[in-house]
This record gives structure tokens, sequence and C-alpha cells, in this order.
């Protein structure tokens, strides 16, 4: 572990707002005290520390901010970056063939940090550079979720975002991330998918499903001469538009940057997150986790892409009403490294009722799911809206807001 004086230094330069550029280049295992490292790269500041900095973590502010830190800094942090160097070798060293690269350009990159060989350019001409990327997101228009709720709060998918949509198995993830990419696509943006729980085949069977070439799940399994046609031609239509790339088998976080940094999509989508490997070995399910959000941050920032990452919510969230954050598997470094963060929560009394119900009774394929912002970044947090899922469509459907206490009505998604 890093020097524990060395340590200091750098934490208490970084909680005094100074050089707090360079926490970018350092990894939180790099410190002892990495959830005080955490919080401090989040945007912590010095009074929100204050409040349980003794209890969290061991210090008082008098002690963190006391540090001299002026001159002995750029010492510190030569040695914090040289510890990091060496852990990397030694990761690279003991992982499979496939990752090795990556902790090749995480040295490379780190080493040119550490010895200054990057030419970072001084940020100048602030008024030229605010009003050119403020008319740059102006003509950019973002794509949509497809749902009105979702998109009216967040004004749509931005590049840069990490989001996270999770539910209890079985709720319809993949369903909805696969709908909106499908939506996405429309929209004529490029859309990276990474099926982890399904071979490609299903994919794209769960994908026809949702179009109106084929009403439903029996008629894609069991199509007609016609419909094979209509299959046929916008499959190839889809792949020739190059806005629906699909990899099978990138389970290695390192594979998954690999792809979107060749791909350049808008929207890349991970399903699902409990599938995935980070780079190098965890102690831990928590510091797993902590290097996988962490990581896909840093690509949708670095990359200029939006992430959407399907993920479980814990055993604990069983009781609808009271969803939220926490109930994130895991909840910590998912939740925190989140932009927007949504919730699927199924309708257990209401889907009870219809299962009570006669067998020709119009409910029988659809279930009531409640999707809920739980965390948003752009606006808005707490919003929910009642969803009706066709198991036979593979889809989801909005409910007119006027029939949420009395029956069903199915509406179009509309923007």
């Amino acid at each position: 572990m890093l020097n524990y004086d060395s340590e200091m230094i750098l934490l208490s330069a970084w909680a005094k707002g100074n050089h707090k550029e360079d926490m970018v280049h350092f990894e939180p295992s790099t410190f002892s005290k990495r959830a005080l490292f955490e919080e401090i790269r989040d945007g912590a500041t010095i009074s929100q520390l204050g409040a349980n900095l003794k209890k969290k973590h061991g210090l008082s502010i008098a002690e963190l901010l006391g540090v001299e830190t002026a001159l002995e800094y750029h010492g510190a942090k030569g040695e914090a970056l040289q510890y990091q160097i060496n852990t990397y070798i030694y990761q690279m060293q003991h992982a499979d063939p496939d990752d090795r690269q990556y902790y090749i350009d995480k040295i490379t990159e780190t080493n040119n940090f550490l010895n200054a060989k990057e030419n970072h350019p001084k940020v100048s001409n602030y008024k030229e550079l605010f009003f050119t990327e403020l008319e740059a997101r102006q003509n950019e228009k973002s794509p949509h979720y497809g749902i009105r709720l979702v998109d009216n709060c967040t004004e749509g998918m931005h590049r840069g975002q990490l989001i996270t949509l999770s539910a209890r198995p079985g709720q319809g993830k993949s369903a909805l991330a696969l709908q909106i990419a499908n939506h996405v696509i429309e929209e004529q943006y490029k859309v990276l998918y990474f099926p982890l729980e399904m071979t490609p085949y299903e994919t794209i069977q769960r994908s026809l499903i949702q179009t109106t070439i084929c009403y439903d799940s029996e008629e894609v399994k069991h199509p007609t001469d016609q419909q094979k046609e209509a299959i046929g031609t916008y499959l190839d239509e889809l792949e020739s538009s190059g806005l629906f790339l699909m990899y099978y088998g990138c389970t290695s976080l390192a594979e998954i940057e690999k792809k979107i940094k060749e791909e350049k999509p808008y929207l890349a989508i991970i399903d699902q997150l409990t599938q995935v490997e980070p780079v190098g070995r965890s102690k831990d399910i928590r510091e797993k986790y902590i290097k996988m959000t962490g990581t896909l941050k840093h690509i949708a920032l670095q990359e200029e892409v939006c992430i959407i990452a399907v993920h479980q919510l814990n055993r604990e969230s069983t009781d609808r009403k009271k969803p939220s954050i926490e109930n994130l598997a895991e909840s910590d470094s998912v939740g925190r490294d989140s932009d927007v963060v949504l919730l699927l929560i199924a309708d257990e009394e209401e889907n009870q009722r219809r299962e009570n119900e006669s067998a020709g009774h119009p409910y029988k394929n659809l279930r009531r799911v409640e999707l809920i912002i739980a965390k948003n970044r752009q606006g808005r947090v707490g919003e929910r809206t009642a969803l009706e899922f066709n198991g036979s469509r593979y889809t989801f459907s909005e409910v007119a807001p006027k029939s949420l206490e009395r029956g069903y009505r199915e509406t179009e998604i509309i923007l």
C-alpha cells in the first residue's frame, strides 16, 4: 500500500480543491482510505466530509486539512503513481492474455503522466470554448428512451452518461433494454449491444417480436413464407445500416471497452452487468462492482458514449412501495457512478388480481409494472409511470393516466 504520509498529503490537497484534476489518473485501490478518496473524487465538500469524517474514515477535519502539502505534493504524487504502475505490472503478469493489453495501456498512460510526457494544453479562450460547445450541444439532438415520462425528466440519453436499468429477475429488464435499443436505432443512432444472457439468435428473435413484421412470439417461431421474406429483408437492412452491432461472449470489461473504442456507437447496452468481469482480480463482490462501474463511467466520459447497464435489484426489494437506489445490488458503487437509475417494479397486487380472473380475460398475457426514476442528474427524481408488459410481444407500453385507477387501457409510446 502507498506510504501513509504520502497518501495524507494527496488527500489533503484534493480535499482543499488543489490539483483535483490529477485524481483521474489514480485507482481507488492505491489508497488505504479508498472510500475517502472516492468521496473527494466525486465532489464531496469539506462541510460534507466533516459531518462523518471521524466516524467513517478515522480522521478529523483538522487532521485532514492540517497537512502541509505545498512543497511535498508532487513528491507524494510521484510515489503514488510509481506504486500504481508496479500494481499494474503485477496485474498484467497474472491476467488472462486477452486482458494484458488493457494493463499495457494503463502502464503507458500512467508512466506518461508521471514523467510529464503528455502535452496537456492549458484551457484558454473561455468565452469561445463555452459558446462553441453550447451551440454544438443545442444543435445535437439526443436520442430518446421512447417513454414519455423518462424523456421529459431526462431530455433523452446524453453522451458521457452511465445509465442503470434494474429490476428483479423476470420483470422484463432485457425486453425494455432491447426496446430502447430499437427506438434509438429508429432515430438513426448507432447502438452497440452486448447480450450476455441470450444467444445472438434469441436476441434477434426477441427484437423481431417487437416489430410489426410478426404479431407475436409464435409467428416469429413459425413464420409464413411471406413473413420469412419480410424478416430477411428487415434483417439485411438492419445489418447493412450499421446502426445495430452485436458482440456475443464479451464478458471481460477490457473486451467491452475495446469494442466501444473500435465501433464508436452513440449508445452501448450491456445486458447484463452481473455477467461482466472487471480487469484483474477482486477481493470481494463490492470491489468487483467498484472497478466495473468506475471504469464504465470513465469509458462513457472518455469515449463520449452513453452506456446502459442492465442490473439486478437485490432480494430486499420485494416491497414495490419502497423501491429506492439502495435496492440496487452493490448500490454503493452502481448507484453512485450512474447518472440515471431506472427501476422496474412489478405491481404484485394488480397482477395477482388479474391471475384470479377467468382464463379468457384480456389481461391474460399482460403484466403491470411501474418504472421509477430513482436517480437523475439531469432533473427530477422519484417520478414513476405505469407500464404494461405484453409477454406475447415482448414489449412495454405506457398506461394512459386516466386508466391507472380503473381497468386497463393500452396506449402507444409517445415521445
